[in-house]
């Protein structure tokens, strides 16, 4: 979200910081839960639903049948990690190296690295505390040892996101850098408050058995949390102002290209992540096409610095065409994960929207040449017609603004009634215009024939823009009105 630009890197530390009391309340679920009822049957009843929608289902069900399949192996897997299913029969209750770890001097530090190593493996802090509690209701480890492991879970995490970052833009790696930030203030409180915690944990939730030692494993992960968000908060402008000097903010030229920079890893968990990136990359082409436009405006009515405005023109188009170019590949490489109905729609409508911005592009340039032209051959246009010219850039400019609005996220889709008038307005203008140049060729001897021509030439290009907005708009209604429907079976 903050590389896309829906949020501010100034507005994350307190969604991180929920993010983190989040995952301390799945922990909490867990541990309460979890290890109090028999999973085995239920988990397997999810798999066996869960299967036959994965080979059969339409891509419309896919996301169910992940949800289903991952929640029946979690369940599976806190049954066998808990030793209520055995996995090997007739393997000894506390295996060799859990019974030297419990005597060695390093244990802590040893713990601890597990933690870190096994939540960056995970990807997941909550994923590593979960281990820890299993193997603590199991008898593997003492409840002390898997609090320390919850410490080596905060930074392992936030150490993986930051390393997967690095090609994603400059607000992200710094939001990256503050939730790595905050995980190693959660670990530094939880080892100055670690006995302190866990004598209260004992005192709370006294020990009689798994559930209870998983408890208070979840207390202390928890506690540990509650104790460093004050602590954020206190220290919260420092960090800001640590992470602004680590990535100084560069003096901006002019509006950068928006490339996707898409994530690291090539999973479906990412999908709607890369496609959130593509959509912002979407916006950066309709804002360059509208740029275009806004020159194409003013040098219709004034014709200073067209050389400089040709080049500008020039540029725009050339990063619009590269834009079209990597958000193709993106979307192609996208196209071969597994995906849902939602997101095959969305991936088409991307490629379809870039197509149209893409042409856009090359519309205007032809345009930015035709005017060119004209004003080094010297040729004229009829004062009235290029008057109005001016009223019908700025209608085809409006146009290409409110489909521009909708890939900035300001409008949810462009609405039908609205994108018709609009082009209504820019059809009726044109066809006044073309008629005016005709009958200025027919009734007018000392017009400029190739001056009218070129002039003709310019409206039809600009009225090409008008019809590619129109072509965005029914693209995004028709997607709009086939969400919902059920995905059609397969013989």
């Amino acid at each position: 979200m903050v590389d896309s630009g829906a949020t501010s890197f100034e507005r994350t530390p307190w969604v991180l910081a929920g993010i983190n009391l989040g995952a301390t309340a799945l922990c909490w679920l867990i541990a309460l839960g979890g290890y109090r009822i028999s999973l085995a049957p239920a988990a397997l009843l999810l798999l066996i639903v869960a299967l036959p929608l994965r080979q059969h289902g339409g891509v419309g069900r896919y996301a169910c049948s992940e949800i289903l399949g991952g929640l029946s192996l979690l369940m599976l897997g806190l049954e066998f990690v808990s030793g209520r299913s055995a996995v090997i029969p007739g393997a000894p209750p506390i295996p060799g190296i859990f019974s030297e770890l419990a005597t060695s001097p390093s244990a802590f530090a040893i713990v601890f690295t597990a933690g870190l190593v096994v939540s960056a493996g995970f990807h997941s802090s909550t994923g590593a505390v979960v281990l820890a509690m299993s193997f603590a209701a199991r008898g593997w480890i003492s409840p002390e040892l898997a609090a320390v492991a919850t410490l080596g879970a905060n930074v392992g995490a936030p150490v993986i996101f930051q390393l997967s970052v690095r090609e994603l833009g400059k607000e992200a790696r710094k939001t990256a850098l503050f939730y790595l930030m905050a995980g190693i203030i959660s670990t530094i409180a939880g080892c100055v408050g670690r006995y302190p915690l866990l004598w209260l944990s004992h005192f709370l939730l006294p020990d009689q058995g798994g559930p209870s030692v998983a408890a208070q494993t979840a207390f202390f992960y928890s506690s540990a949390h509650l104790i460093a968000l004050p602590v954020i908060g206190l220290l919260k402008a420092p960090l800001l102002l640590l992470i602004g000097k680590i990535y100084p903010s560069e003096e901006k030229t002019g509006r950068p290209l928006l490339r996707p920079a898409l994530l690291r890893s090539r999973i479906p968990e990412t999908l709607d992540a890369d496609l959130t990136l593509i959509q912002s990359s979407l916006a950066g082409m309709a804002h360059g096409t509208y740029e275009m436009m806004m020159i194409l405006m003013n040098v219709s009515q004034i014709g200073d610095d067209i050389d400089e405005s040709g080049e500008r023109v020039l540029t725009l188009r050339e990063n619009n065409r590269d834009l079209m170019n990597l958000i193709t590949r993106s979307l192609t490489a996208r196209s071969q994960l597994p995906c849902n109905t939602a997101q095959a729609e969305r991936m088409w409508q991307q490629q379809r929207i870039a197509q149209e911005l893409g042409l856009i592009g090359e519309d205007c340039l032809k345009t930015m040449r035709l005017f060119i032209g004209s004003h080094t051959k010297k040729l004229r246009f009829h004062q009235e017609s290029q008057e109005e010219l001016f009223q019908f850039s700025v209608q085809v400019m409006d146009f290409l603004r409110y489909i521009s609005d909708y890939l900035e996220g300001r409008i949810e889709r462009p609405e039908p009634a609205i994108a018709g008038r609009m082009e209504d307005g820019i059809d009726r203008l044109r066809d006044k215009l073309e008629k005016r140049a005709r009958t200025v060729l027919e009734r007018h001897d000392g017009a400029d024939v190739r001056g009218e021509l070129a002039f003709i030439d310019i409206i039809a290009h600009l009225e090409h823009v008008g019809d590619r907005c129109l072509t965005i708009s029914e693209t995004v209604r028709q997607l709009s009105e086939t969400r919902g429907r059920p995905a059609p079976s397969e013989s």
